[in-house]
């Protein structure tokens, strides 16, 4: 790439305004025409950001949702998006929101290649690969680019961070690494954790005895700069609290029913799929084969200390974590110790920045070894990209529906909307996706929408299992569920209409049915015209 500057060689003048914003629209363009081609609206995780999103600013929306009235440890996303819920339909504030969180991304990742020497061309063909990096695999479900939540602008601040870190700008870095945790404490905190210890073991190798006034001047700089991210991470931490609040039984049994059941596949690693372990493992030897194949720079040898750190933060949570699964009852304290670890995602860092890695090592590769032919880099992004548009993965279709499934249910979700009561309280008995986003109802439990504090996780997971065994209870009978079981279901729980699609049989009579799905009434309803 001619117009990349060259690694601890010869550089040219800094990038220029219009080069900065041409980067920055080229990027923009690129990240949002993958989430819109890719992902519909909404995406996996859009109903359950943006209903919670659309509740505090209208808490009157949904009244009653178990999940929507639990803790708010995004507020900040809350505060960004939501308030555009009061205006815009949740699929219109998807659209505003996402080209949002794409565009600090864009600006985060112009920062971050920027700062290792990259230009335009490099900048588009990193993260062409990093797209279809992430299309292929991962290894505890980590991603970047599809609907719109708290993480997306969290890892565009992040980027901006790494960006001022590798160029020594401390400040900016800990200001940027502080919003970041404002607006996704894990995200966040996780990216300062690395960034810290890195600026540790760079300091440690390049200077093992400094004299009294070095020591005192490298004192106040530290402190100036952590109180930086102090200042801008405080929201975030305090908002994140009230989540972690409840007693010790009460939140070792959340632990559990997080860590163990929920969130698994995203926290604990000894339940990963093989392959997910073995891509991670492919990504950090492609990576270190690229990185040792060619010369450092002082710029990437101090990003690559931040992926190396995270890997190790994932490998340690890996063998700490190490144990029989399932979880054995009575949890033992090395258990309860365990659960809380994994319970704060400790691998998700190492998820996204070993994939970063390769994508920037492979850019700087391609340079050193092609530098004459500006052209390859042109090609090598747009081979990246196109392979990330094209491969098929789950994130093309969050519903998991077939195309008449899908429509099938989104008719069920309008028939909800305008024929039932606005306080109506319904459950899905097994599809459950986006209820609230297009029924606009409260629901008694959603799997999808697992809350965060531990109060809340452990009611929603008893009234899952109140669910469970009266079903279990319904059919022990004669087989079938009757309207009289039905009317029971009303009182035990509150629940006012029953979406099914597999549950069955009935002999009571749905209020209303297509080919995929049935509506039962649990009671005597009035419904709308």
């Amino acid at each position: 790439m001619s117009d990349d500057v060259g690694s601890g060689m010869r550089r040219r003048a800094g990038p220029g305004v219009s080069e900065r914003l041409l980067s920055f629209g080229a990027i923009w363009l690129l990240v949002a025409g993958y989430s819109f081609l890719r992902v519909p609206v909404p995406g996996v995780n859009e109903p359950h950001y943006l209903a919670k999103a659309k509740a505090f600013w209208n808490p009157d929306w949904c009244a009653g949702d178990l999940f929507l009235e639990s803790s708010s440890p995004h507020r900040a996303f809350y505060l960004t998006i939501g308030w555009l819920t009061q205006h815009f339909t949740l699929a219109e504030t998807a659209i505003i929101g996402r080209c949002a969180a794409l565009a600090v991304v864009a600006w985060g990742w112009r920062h971050f290649c920027f700062a290792l020497g990259f230009r335009v061309r490099g900048s588009l063909a990193s993260m062409g690969i990093l797209l279809l990096l992430q299309t292929l695999g991962s290894w505890s479900g980590e991603w970047l680019i599809g609907g719109v939540e708290a993480k997306v602008f969290a890892y565009g601040l992040v980027f901006a961070g790494l960006g001022a870190f590798v160029s020594g700008r401390s400040t900016p870095a800990a200001i940027w690494l502080g919003l970041a945790t404002t607006m996704h404490p894990l995200v966040g905190g996780w990216a300062t954790v690395a960034v810290i210890v890195a600026a540790a073991v760079d300091h440690w190798l390049k200077s093992s005895t400094l004299t009294g006034p070095a020591d005192s001047s490298r004192i106040r700089r530290c402190a100036t700069t952590m109180l930086w991210w102090i200042i801008a991470a405080m929201p975030g931490i305090l908002w994140a609290m009230p989540a972690a609040r409840g007693d010790a039984a009460q939140s070792l049994q959340a632990d559990f029913i997080q860590v163990g059941y929920r969130l698994a596949h995203h926290l604990d690693p000894w339940t990963f799929a093989r392959a997910n372990h073995i891509y991670f493992a492919c990504l950090v030897g492609v990576w270190l084969v690229l990185r040792f194949s060619q010369r450092f720079s002082d710029r990437l040898r101090r990003f690559d200390a931040v992926v190396t750190v995270s890997v190790a933060i994932g490998l340690a949570a890996l063998a700490l974590s190490y144990g029989p699964r399932p979880w054995p009852l009575p949890l033992s304290a090395l258990a309860a110790w365990q659960l809380k670890l994994l319970k704060f995602y400790p691998f998700r860092l190492s998820d996204m920045l070993t994939e970063v890695a390769v994508a920037v090592s492979a850019v700087e590769f391609w340079r050193t070894r092609c530098s004459s032919r500006p052209i390859s880099a042109g090609i090598l992004a747009s081979a990246a990209y196109a392979a990330a548009i094209v491969s098929p993965n789950l994130d093309q279709n969050p519903s998991r529906m077939t195309v008449e499934k899908r429509r099938d249910w989104r008719e069920t979700m309008a028939w909800l909307r305008s024929r039932t009561p606005p306080g109506a309280m319904v459950l899905g008995a097994n599809e459950d996706w986006a209820i609230k986003w297009f029924a606009e109802r409260r629901e008694f439990s959603n799997f999808k929408d697992c809350p965060q504090d531990p109060r809340s996780l452990v009611e929603w997971n008893s009234r899952l299992r109140q669910f469970a065994q009266w079903t279990q209870a319904s059919f022990a009978n004669d087989g079938k569920i009757s309207a009289e079981e039905l009317a029971g279901l009303k009182q035990q729980t509150g629940i006012d209409f029953l979406i099914c699609g597999r549950l069955g049989p009935f002999s009571a009579e749905p209020v209303f049915a297509n080919e995929s799905f049935r509506v039962y009434a649990t009671g005597p309803q009035s419904l709308s015209r």
